[in-house]
């Protein structure tokens, strides 16, 4: 659906009814469907850089409930822990990619290794002159930990000023003034 048919389905009432936080309201389907928008790119972005090899973080992006406070109309967009490790690297013991310190990681009832062992079964990697899988993947971890991952940036593909001034246009014309987005990356 394009900008000018959301617009044009929309019953636009009262300005208060425009930012009244309740289902449906013509604010939070536009937010809604701005943000799915958003959800669909982020999904490209992590396509094209090949790095969800399971697609459990793609399927894993989803938009929150549209809040308005009295002063602002906020959505989000929420995604598995590990989103952050992808975009913005792990610094190994001996290679700093300059990615931040995580401290540690938040329990997901699998160990690294076994982590390791799925996603080779989704790239299709075989233990090779390993002697067994769960040999190779102790090394792929402790090559992990020596060397960490670089960044792959997906969110910035997306999540970036040129996004600011395509969402600023619809937004602005069902408000009928001008307005300020804010995007908060909360790992930074």
């Amino acid at each position: 659906m394009t900008e000018a048919e959301i617009l044009g389905k929309l019953n636009l009432g009262s300005s208060k009814a425009i930012l009244n936080n309740t289902a449906g309201n013509p604010m939070s389907a536009l937010l809604l469907k701005l943000t799915q928008d958003v959800i669909d790119d982020l999904r490209k972005a992590i396509a094209a850089r090949d790095i969800d090899a399971s697609r459990n973080l793609s399927q894993s992006i989803k938009p929150t409930k549209a809040t308005y406070n009295g002063k602002a109309v906020s959505v989000g967009i929420e995604m598995a822990f590990y989103w952050k490790y992808v975009n913005y690297g792990v610094n190994g013991t001996l290679v700093n990619h300059g990615a931040p310190n995580w401290g540690e990681a938040a329990a997901s009832g699998k160990s690294f290794n076994d982590s390791i062992i799925e996603w080779m079964s989704f790239r299709g990697i075989t233990k090779g002159d390993f002697e067994t899988l769960e040999d190779k993947a102790s090394f792929i971890q402790m090559r992990i930990v020596q060397k960490g991952k670089k960044p792959r940036p997906f969110f910035e593909d997306v999540i970036n000023d040129q996004l600011i001034k395509v969402l600023k246009k619809p937004i602005g014309k069902l408000l009928g003034k001008s307005i300020k987005i804010n995007i908060i990356s909360p790992w930074r």
